[in-house]
Parts: structure tokens; C-alpha cells; sequence
């Protein structure tokens, strides 16, 4: 066994001292706790506080968030759109009741807060038309997280939605997003209309072959349509952006173009051509509609240009002047050869007529008056065949005119049916029956009238060999101061197959080819008939039937003339010569027409000289004095225009002024114009007879006395109107320069008018064919300096010069203002003269 060892026993010292450092440690260890606990009571007091501070601060955010998230609830509310929020998982934040609607949801707003959207995805896909592509679409944005605004989705009921998704981030990080779905229906149809419009007529204007062109204020192009850039050879891509003036407009119109900016800028759309230059180099002519075109604020932003190829127009315009001219020689050779065929054939027939009518003034046997007359009966058929021919050519022209005078219609019609008794046989009854209402004179051309009714007549005649031809007059209707007057001619003859009336007013036409072998004729006359009836606007009808005769009734429309408006007619037709013609020059180259003027002058005891053709004329004219000259127009030496103004010209010369009477075999109105032009102031065409020479004697002794008596021979025409040509023209025809003077203040606005338009738009043609069509009217008034400038702009057009019509249209309007009121003066001038 064995022993442990025994250890020494610690001293009292030892002992007390380690009880000390124990007490000490003890006392350190009661001081270090006591000091955490103090410590620990601060903490939790301060921790006690902060919870406490953090708890009020959360109720503060609480209230606040919920008052902002009912703020924001009742916005959304209000919204005109569908608004729906989503968190990152697709669960509903908030949406509004419209939303709702829109997709047929029946739940309150608040019920859905929390759930999933993909819940109700499909019900919701099912309303719109392609279901599907509206999932994979909604899917699909989701997925990218990118913003889209005003996509257009379409239901099935026929609604249209403009929809947004907007994503929503925190610190980059994706937390949600936001639906917008705007129900723009009404506003989509509207503009899918004005977009269908657009298209329909841009398409309507592309089919039609015109270019549209879209510039702005500086020419740059916006944009060039495809049938444009057909038209010029560029592609759109080329044109864009650039200046169009530089690009496509020769330099010769860069003043034109800027004339168009200045409409453009006032807001003024126009109407021109103008050339264009292709990408080729070669030009195209363009007729031009331009119009600007307005931003939101109401300001120019541009101009566009609808453009139309007109380059082929062009080139047959230029075709058609080119055969103008050579048809205008035509014309003029035709007129000249029928000029020439009128005074080879009329100065024979005037010769004979002429010498008939001396021949009646002798002592004649039975067997020489019958010989006479049939000489006479024939001169009158060939003179009828010519005047026929020369008349159709004249009404064919639009050279047949009016020459309108106070007429008593009913003694008129009576003595024309008389006169026609006379020269036929007595087998044949001529009856005149006149409606007692025609009690009034009228305003009409007489020989126009006579001319058809003597047609009538004598065709009537022609083909009735007993029994009757009856002329009838019949009052229709009073409208205003205008009667609508029937006239009929009805005989008893042979009558016309009924397959033949339907062409029986044609030229060359007649009933049959028996009838025109026996009969003979031309088959004119009731061509020209129709055509004289139509100037009246009034139309021709026939009836007949085959053995019993034919009836042709037509009727015309003249002025009525009552007691008041009457001047009387003082003309007596007799064989009474006017004291004031004493001493005549007879200027004619042709003998026979020599001897007719001479026996007449001799029968009527006037004195005269003889000049074989012009020169000679003007030697008698130095030395002699004459009270009126009788002149030729185609003579030898010096023809009778240039003879007559040679006589206007010589000054200080006691004939200067003298009456000239044209005496011309030609029929046509041009010659009667420029005889009048000359200088001459009355026109007789060959043959003619006495009782038609005497009634201008009679009618130039009433114009030397209407200028010595006062009343209504004082009248003279105004100095500041070109009073030479309205003394010739109307030859002391007052009422019929009175009734012109009116006709020309009641047209002549309404005309400048269309002048002004067509020049504001730059429509030059119309323009041109105005300007000739108006011409004539203001030499008619006395204005003949503006028929001057009329002629000047239709010149100026025919050679295309667009830059002297724009210089002459001004300066011709600015001189009508100025002297137009002058025709409404001399009009009430005449109107006082013509009531005294």
C-alpha cells in the first residue's frame, strides 16, 4: 500500500490575504454590474422611447399612405380610360370600375385587389376579334418591359381601343406596370372616313393622271405623288427636300412663280401653265391648281400643287393655229372667189334689172312689155339662185346681221303679199289674215322678214297652180314689252311625200327629184328660212299631205313698240326727189352700170360727172363740188376704199364730208364693214332698184335736216365718243343707237367681270376667246380705242405672249373704268332726245 504524501497546511496570511483579493474581486465584479445594470435600464428606456417614436411614425405612414392610395383610387376612378395596376407577379394594386365595364367584369373594384390578372386573361382575350394574338401580345409586352402608348386593339362588338403599358421601376428594379385602355371608336371611325376619303380621291386624282406636288413657304418638296414623279422622271426619294423652282422651273418663269407666291401668301389659290423641266432635260407643259395649306395655328405652312400634262394640248394647239392659218387662208380665198363670182354675176343681172327698169319708162308695145317681163322674171330667178348660195355662206359664217328698225307689221306683211300678187298669175288668190290685235308696231329687221315670207311665199307659189296661199298672222302671247307673233303660209298645191318632211329644211334639200326636175331651184330657200327663223329663237314647222296642199308656220319674238314709244315715220316712198341732191359724181368702171345711173339721174333731173375708176375720181373731187358720190368698190387704177379715204383725207376740200354710197355686187357683211370702215357711209348691193337708191337719198336728206332743226334734229353725238364711226354706223338711226347703247350697259359688267376672273386665275385661253367675242361691242358705243386694245390682248394670246396680257388687260380695265360712264351718259342723252 501505498502512501500518499501530505501536503503543508497554508498559513493565516495566506489565507487572509487570498480572502482579500476575493472580497476585492467580488466588489469589482458588484460595481461592473451594478454599472451594466444602470446601462441596461438607459438602453431600454431609449429603446422603449424609439419603439415608441417608430410606432407613431408608422401610424403617421399608414394614414398617409392610405389617404394617398384613396387619393390616388379616386383619380383613377375618374379617368375616361380603363386603368388597371399590377404588381410583378401580376396581381391587381388597383384598377377603376371603367375598366371593368369595358370588359364585361362584374365586381367591385376593391374585390379585386390582390388577385392574378392570368385568372381572367382569357375571358377578357375572348372579346377582343383575334383572342389569341391579343394574349400573345399582352404576354409579349410584359416580357420586354418597354413602354408603348396608343396601340390600336379592336373588339369583337365592333369597338376600337387605343391602349398603353407602362412599366414601373425602383432602383432598375421592375416592380409592376400600368394598363390604359381608351375607347377612341367614334374618333377612329372619323378618321379611318377622312383616311378612306383621302385615299379615294388621291386615288381619283392619281387615275385621272394628275401629279400632286407639296412645297413648303421656301420650295423645298414635303412630299411628290407617284403619277408627279411619273410625270418628271424623278423618284419621290430624289425630289424630296429639294427646291422645286430650282429643280423643275426654267429661269423665263421664275416671274410668274412669283406672282403665284403672292396669291399663295394672301391665301389666294390660282390657276396657270406653265413649263416644267423633266429629269431628262426635256420640257412638258403643266396646267397648274395651286392652294396653300394651313398648320394648327392657322398660319401658310406650304402650298400644293395639282399638276396636269398638257403637253400634247399644247402641240395640237400649236397644230391647230397652224391649221388655222391654213384654213384661214382658205377662207379668205373662198371669200374672195365668192366676192369675185358675187360682182362678175351681179353686174351683168344689174344691168339688166337696171336697163329693164328704164326700159318700163318707154313706150312699149304688148309683144315688147311681155318680152320685158320675161327678161325681167328671169333676171330675178338668177339673182334669187345667186342670193341664195351667198346667203347660206353668210348665215353659215355668223356674218348675217341684224339691221333691227321700227316696223308696222301688219301694213308690212299686208303690202309684201300684194306686191307678190302682182307678179303672178291670177289663177293663184293670195289672202292675208291678220289676228286685229296686231295693232302695234314692232322692232325687226324688215328685208330678214320678208326675205323668209317671200321664201314662203314663193315656194308656195311655185308648186300651187290654182286655188289659194294663204298668210296668216296670229298674236300668242304679250310678255313684258315682247310679243311672240305666229306666222303661217298655207296653199293649196302639190304638196310633200311625208318620208321627205323630215329633211326638208336641209341645204340642197327638195321634196323629190321630180320635183326638182320640173320646178328646178336650188333647194336653199327653206334651209335659209329655218336658219333667218332661228336668229328670231324662234323654230319652223310644216304639215302637208300629198294633192291637198302644205302649211308652214314658224314664229318669232319681236320688241314691242306702243303710241308712246313711236316715232313716226315720215318716209314717203315716191318718186319725189329730195330738193338737197343736185349734183352727183358717179364713180364706175362698168358701161352698162354707166348707163342705168345715168338714165336714173337723168329720169330724176340731177346733174353729175362720170369717173371711170378712183384716180380720175379724186381729180373731179379737186375742182368740183358734189352733193354725194355713187361708188364702186372693185375698179381699175384705185379701187373705192382707197378712193374714199383719199376723199376723208383732203383737207380743205368742199367733199371731204360728202355722203359716199358704196355700190358693191358683193353680198358678203365683210365688204359691208370695211366699206363702212373706209369711210363710206351707206352700202347697196347690185342689182338694186330705184325706189332702193331713192330711199337713201331720202335717208341722207333727213340726216342734213335733223342737223339744221332743233328737237329731235338737234341730236348729235358726244365729242369725247369717236362720233365719225356712230354717224356711219347707225346713219341717224337714233332708237336703234339707243336701244345698242342699252343692250351694251345691261352685258358689259357681267362680261369684264368674267374678264377679271379669267385673269386673276391665269385662265389665258378663255381669257382670249372672251376678248375676241367682246370686241365689237365698244366700237358700237363709240369706244373704239378699247376695241383697239380687245384686238391688241387676242393677238397678244394667239402668239402666247402671256406677258403682254398681263400688261394689257390692266391698262384696258383702268381705261374702261374711265370712260365706260361716258356710254351711260350718251345713252341718257338719247333716251331724253327720243321722249321730246
Amino acid at each position: 500500500m501505498m502512501m500518499q504524501p501530505q501536503l503543508d497546511s497554508p498559513s493565516v496570511e495566506e489565507l487572509n490575504l487570498q480572502i482579500e483579493i476575493l472580497k476585492r474581486r467580488v466588489a469589482r465584479e458588484r460595481a461592473a454590474r451594478s454599472s451594466a445594470e444602470l446601462l441596461l435600464e438607459q438602453k431600454s428606456l431609449e429603446l422603449y422611447k424609439s419603439n415608441r417614436d417608430l410606432m407613431r411614425l408608422n401610424e403617421t405612414l399608414e394614414w398617409r399612405v392610405s389617404e394617398r392610395t384613396n387619393t390616388l383610387s379616386s383619380l383613377i376612378q375618374s379617368f375616361h380610360a380603363g386603368i388597371l395596376l399590377e404588381d410583378e407577379h401580376r396581381n391587381i394594386i388597383l384598377t377603376n370600375e371603367l375598366f371593368l365595364t369595358q370588359f364585361n367584369i362584374d365586381e367591385d373594384p376593391a374585390n379585386l385587389v390582390g388577385m392574378n390578372c392570368s385568372s381572367f386573361l382569357t375571358d377578357v382575350a375572348s372579346l377582343f376579334e383575334d383572342s389569341e394574338s391579343f394574349k400573345v401580345r399582352v404576354d409579349e409586352l410584359q416580357r420586354n418591359q418597354e413602354k408603348v402608348v396608343n396601340e390600336i386593339v379592336k373588339m369583337k362588338n365592333g369597338r376600337v381601343f387605343s391602349r398603353d403599358y407602362v412599366p414601373t421601376f425602383v432602383d432598375d428594379k421592375y416592380v409592376g406596370h400600368l394598363w390604359k385602355y381608351r375607347d377612341i371608336t367614334e374618333n377612329y371611325t372619323t378618321e379611318q372616313r377622312i383616311k378612306y376619303s383621302e385615299e379615294k380621291y388621291r386615288g381619283i386624282i392619281e387615275n385621272m393622271e394628275l401629279g400632286l406636288l407639296e412645297v413648303d413657304t421656301d420650295h423645298r418638296i414635303i412630299r411628290a405623288y407617284d403619277r408627279f414623279c411619273e410625270m418628271t422622271g424623278y423618284s419621290s426619294e430624289e425630289l424630296k427636300g429639294q427646291n422645286a423652282l430650282e429643280l423643275l422651273l426654267p429661269e423665263e418663269y421664275q416671274g410668274a412663280m412669283t406672282e403665284q407666291d403672292k396669291k399663295r401668301a394672301s391665301g389666294k389659290q390660282g390657276i396657270y401653265e406653265i413649263e416644267l423641266k423633266r429629269k431628262s432635260g426635256e420640257r412638258m407643259w403643266v396646267l397648274i391648281s395651286g392652294a396653300p395649306f394651313y398648320n394648327s395655328e392657322g398660319n401658310i405652312d406650304g402650298s400644293i400643287g395639282i399638276h396636269y400634262d398638257i403637253t400634247d394640248r399644247k402641240r395640237l394647239e400649236a397644230e391647230l393655229r397652224q391649221a388655222r392659218e391654213i384654213a384661214e387662208k382658205a377662207r379668205m380665198a373662198e371669200k374672195e372667189f365668192l366676192a369675185n363670182m358675187s360682182h362678175e354675176i351681179r353686174n351683168p343681172i344689174n344691168a339688166i334689172a337696171g336697163l329693164t327698169n328704164l326700159f318700163y319708162d318707154t313706150n312699149l308695145k304688148p309683144d315688147q312689155l311681155e318680152l320685158l317681163d320675161n327678161i325681167k322674171y328671169s333676171a330675178d330667178i338668177l339673182l334669187g339662185l345667186l342670193s341664195d348660195i351667198l346667203d347660206i355662206s353668210k348665215i353659215e359664217s355668223g356674218k348675217m346681221e341684224l339691221n333691227e328698225k321700227q316696223l308696222p307689221l301688219a301694213a308690212s306683211v299686208k303690202a309684201l303679199v300684194q306686191t307678190y300678187k302682182f307678179r303672178n298669175n291670177n289663177q293663184v288668190k293670195f289672202n292675208v289674215t291678220i289676228d286685229p290685235k296686231i295693232d302695234f308696231d314692232v322692232v325687226a329687221d324688215q328685208t330678214i322678214l320678208n326675205q323668209i315670207l317671200l321664201n314662203l311665199i314663193g315656194n308656195a307659189a311655185k308648186f300651187t297652180e290654182a286655188g289659194e296661199i294663204c298668210t296668216t298672222l296670229e298674236l300668242i302671247e304679250e310678255i313684258g314689252n315682247h310679243v311672240n307673233i305666229r306666222f303661217s303660209v298655207r296653199d293649196t298645191g302639190i304638196g310633200i311625200d311625208e318620208d321627205q318632211l323630215q329633211t326638208i329644211f336641209e341645204s340642197f334639200k327638195q321634196g323629190s327629184k321630180q320635183t326638182k326636175l320640173r320646178y328646178g331651184g336650188t333647194g336653199l330657200g327653206l334651209s335659209i328660212v329655218k336658219r333667218l327663223v332661228n336668229m328670231y329663237k324662234g323654230d319652223i314647222h310644216v304639215t302637208s299631205e300629198v294633192g291637198k296642199g302644205s302649211e308652214f308656220s314658224f314664229n318669232m319674238i319681236f320688241v314691242k313698240r306702243t303710241e308712246q314709244q313711236k316715232i313716226t315715220d315720215q318716209r314717203i316712198y315716191s318718186e319725189m326727189l329730195p330738193d338737197s341732191i343736185n349734183h352727183v359724181l358717179i364713180v364706175e368702171d362698168n358701161k352698162i352700170n354707166q348707163q342705168y345711173l345715168i338714165g336714173l339721174l337723168n329720169k330724176w333731173e340731177i346733174t353729175y360727172d362720170l369717173a371711170n375708176h378712183g384716180g380720175e375720181a379724186v381729180e373731179l373731187i379737186k375742182s368740183n363740188t358734189y352733193d354725194l358720190i355713187l361708188m364702186d368698190i372693185r375698179m381699175p387704177v384705185m379701187d373705192g376704199y382707197e378712193t374714199t379715204i383719199r376723199i376723208r383725207s383732203m383737207e380743205h376740200n368742199t367733199n371731204q364730208n360728202i355722203p359716199i354710197i358704196a355700190l358693191t355686187a358683193s353680198a358678203l357683211v365683210d365688204e359691208k364693214e370695211k366699206a363702212i370702215s373706209a369711210g363710206m357711209n351707206h352700202h347697196l348691193s347690185k342689182p338694186f332698184s330705184p325706189e332702193q337708191l331713192l330711199n337713201i337719198f331720202e335717208q341722207l336728206t333727213e340726216s342734213d335736216a335733223n342737223s339744221s332743226l332743233g328737237g329731235h334734229s338737234t341730236f348729235q353725238f358726244s365729242n369725247e365718243l369717236d362720233i365719225q364711226y356712230l354717224d356711219s354706223f347707225y346713219m341717224g338711226d337714233f332708237e336703234r343707237a339707243h336701244l345698242m347703247f342699252q343692250i351694251f350697259l345691261d352685258n358689259i359688267n357681267s362680261e369684264l367681270d368674267k374678264l377679271k376672273q379669267h385673269f386673276d386665275s391665269e385662265n389665258w385661253s378663255e381669257l382670249v376667246t372672251l376678248a375676241h367675242r367682246i370686241k365689237p361691242n365698244f366700237v358700237m358705243v363709240g369706244l373704239g380705242k378699247l376695241t383697239d386694245q380687245m384686238l391688241e390682248i387676242e393677238q397678244a394670246g394667239k402668239r402666247s405672249d402671256i406677258n403682254s396680257i398681263r400688261q394689257l388687260v390692266p391698262a384696258f380695265i383702268k381705261e374702261f373704268e374711265a370712260t365706260h360712264q361716258l356710254v351711260a351718259n350718251e345713252r341718257a342723252r338719247l333716251s331724253e332726245w327720243l321722249s321730246n
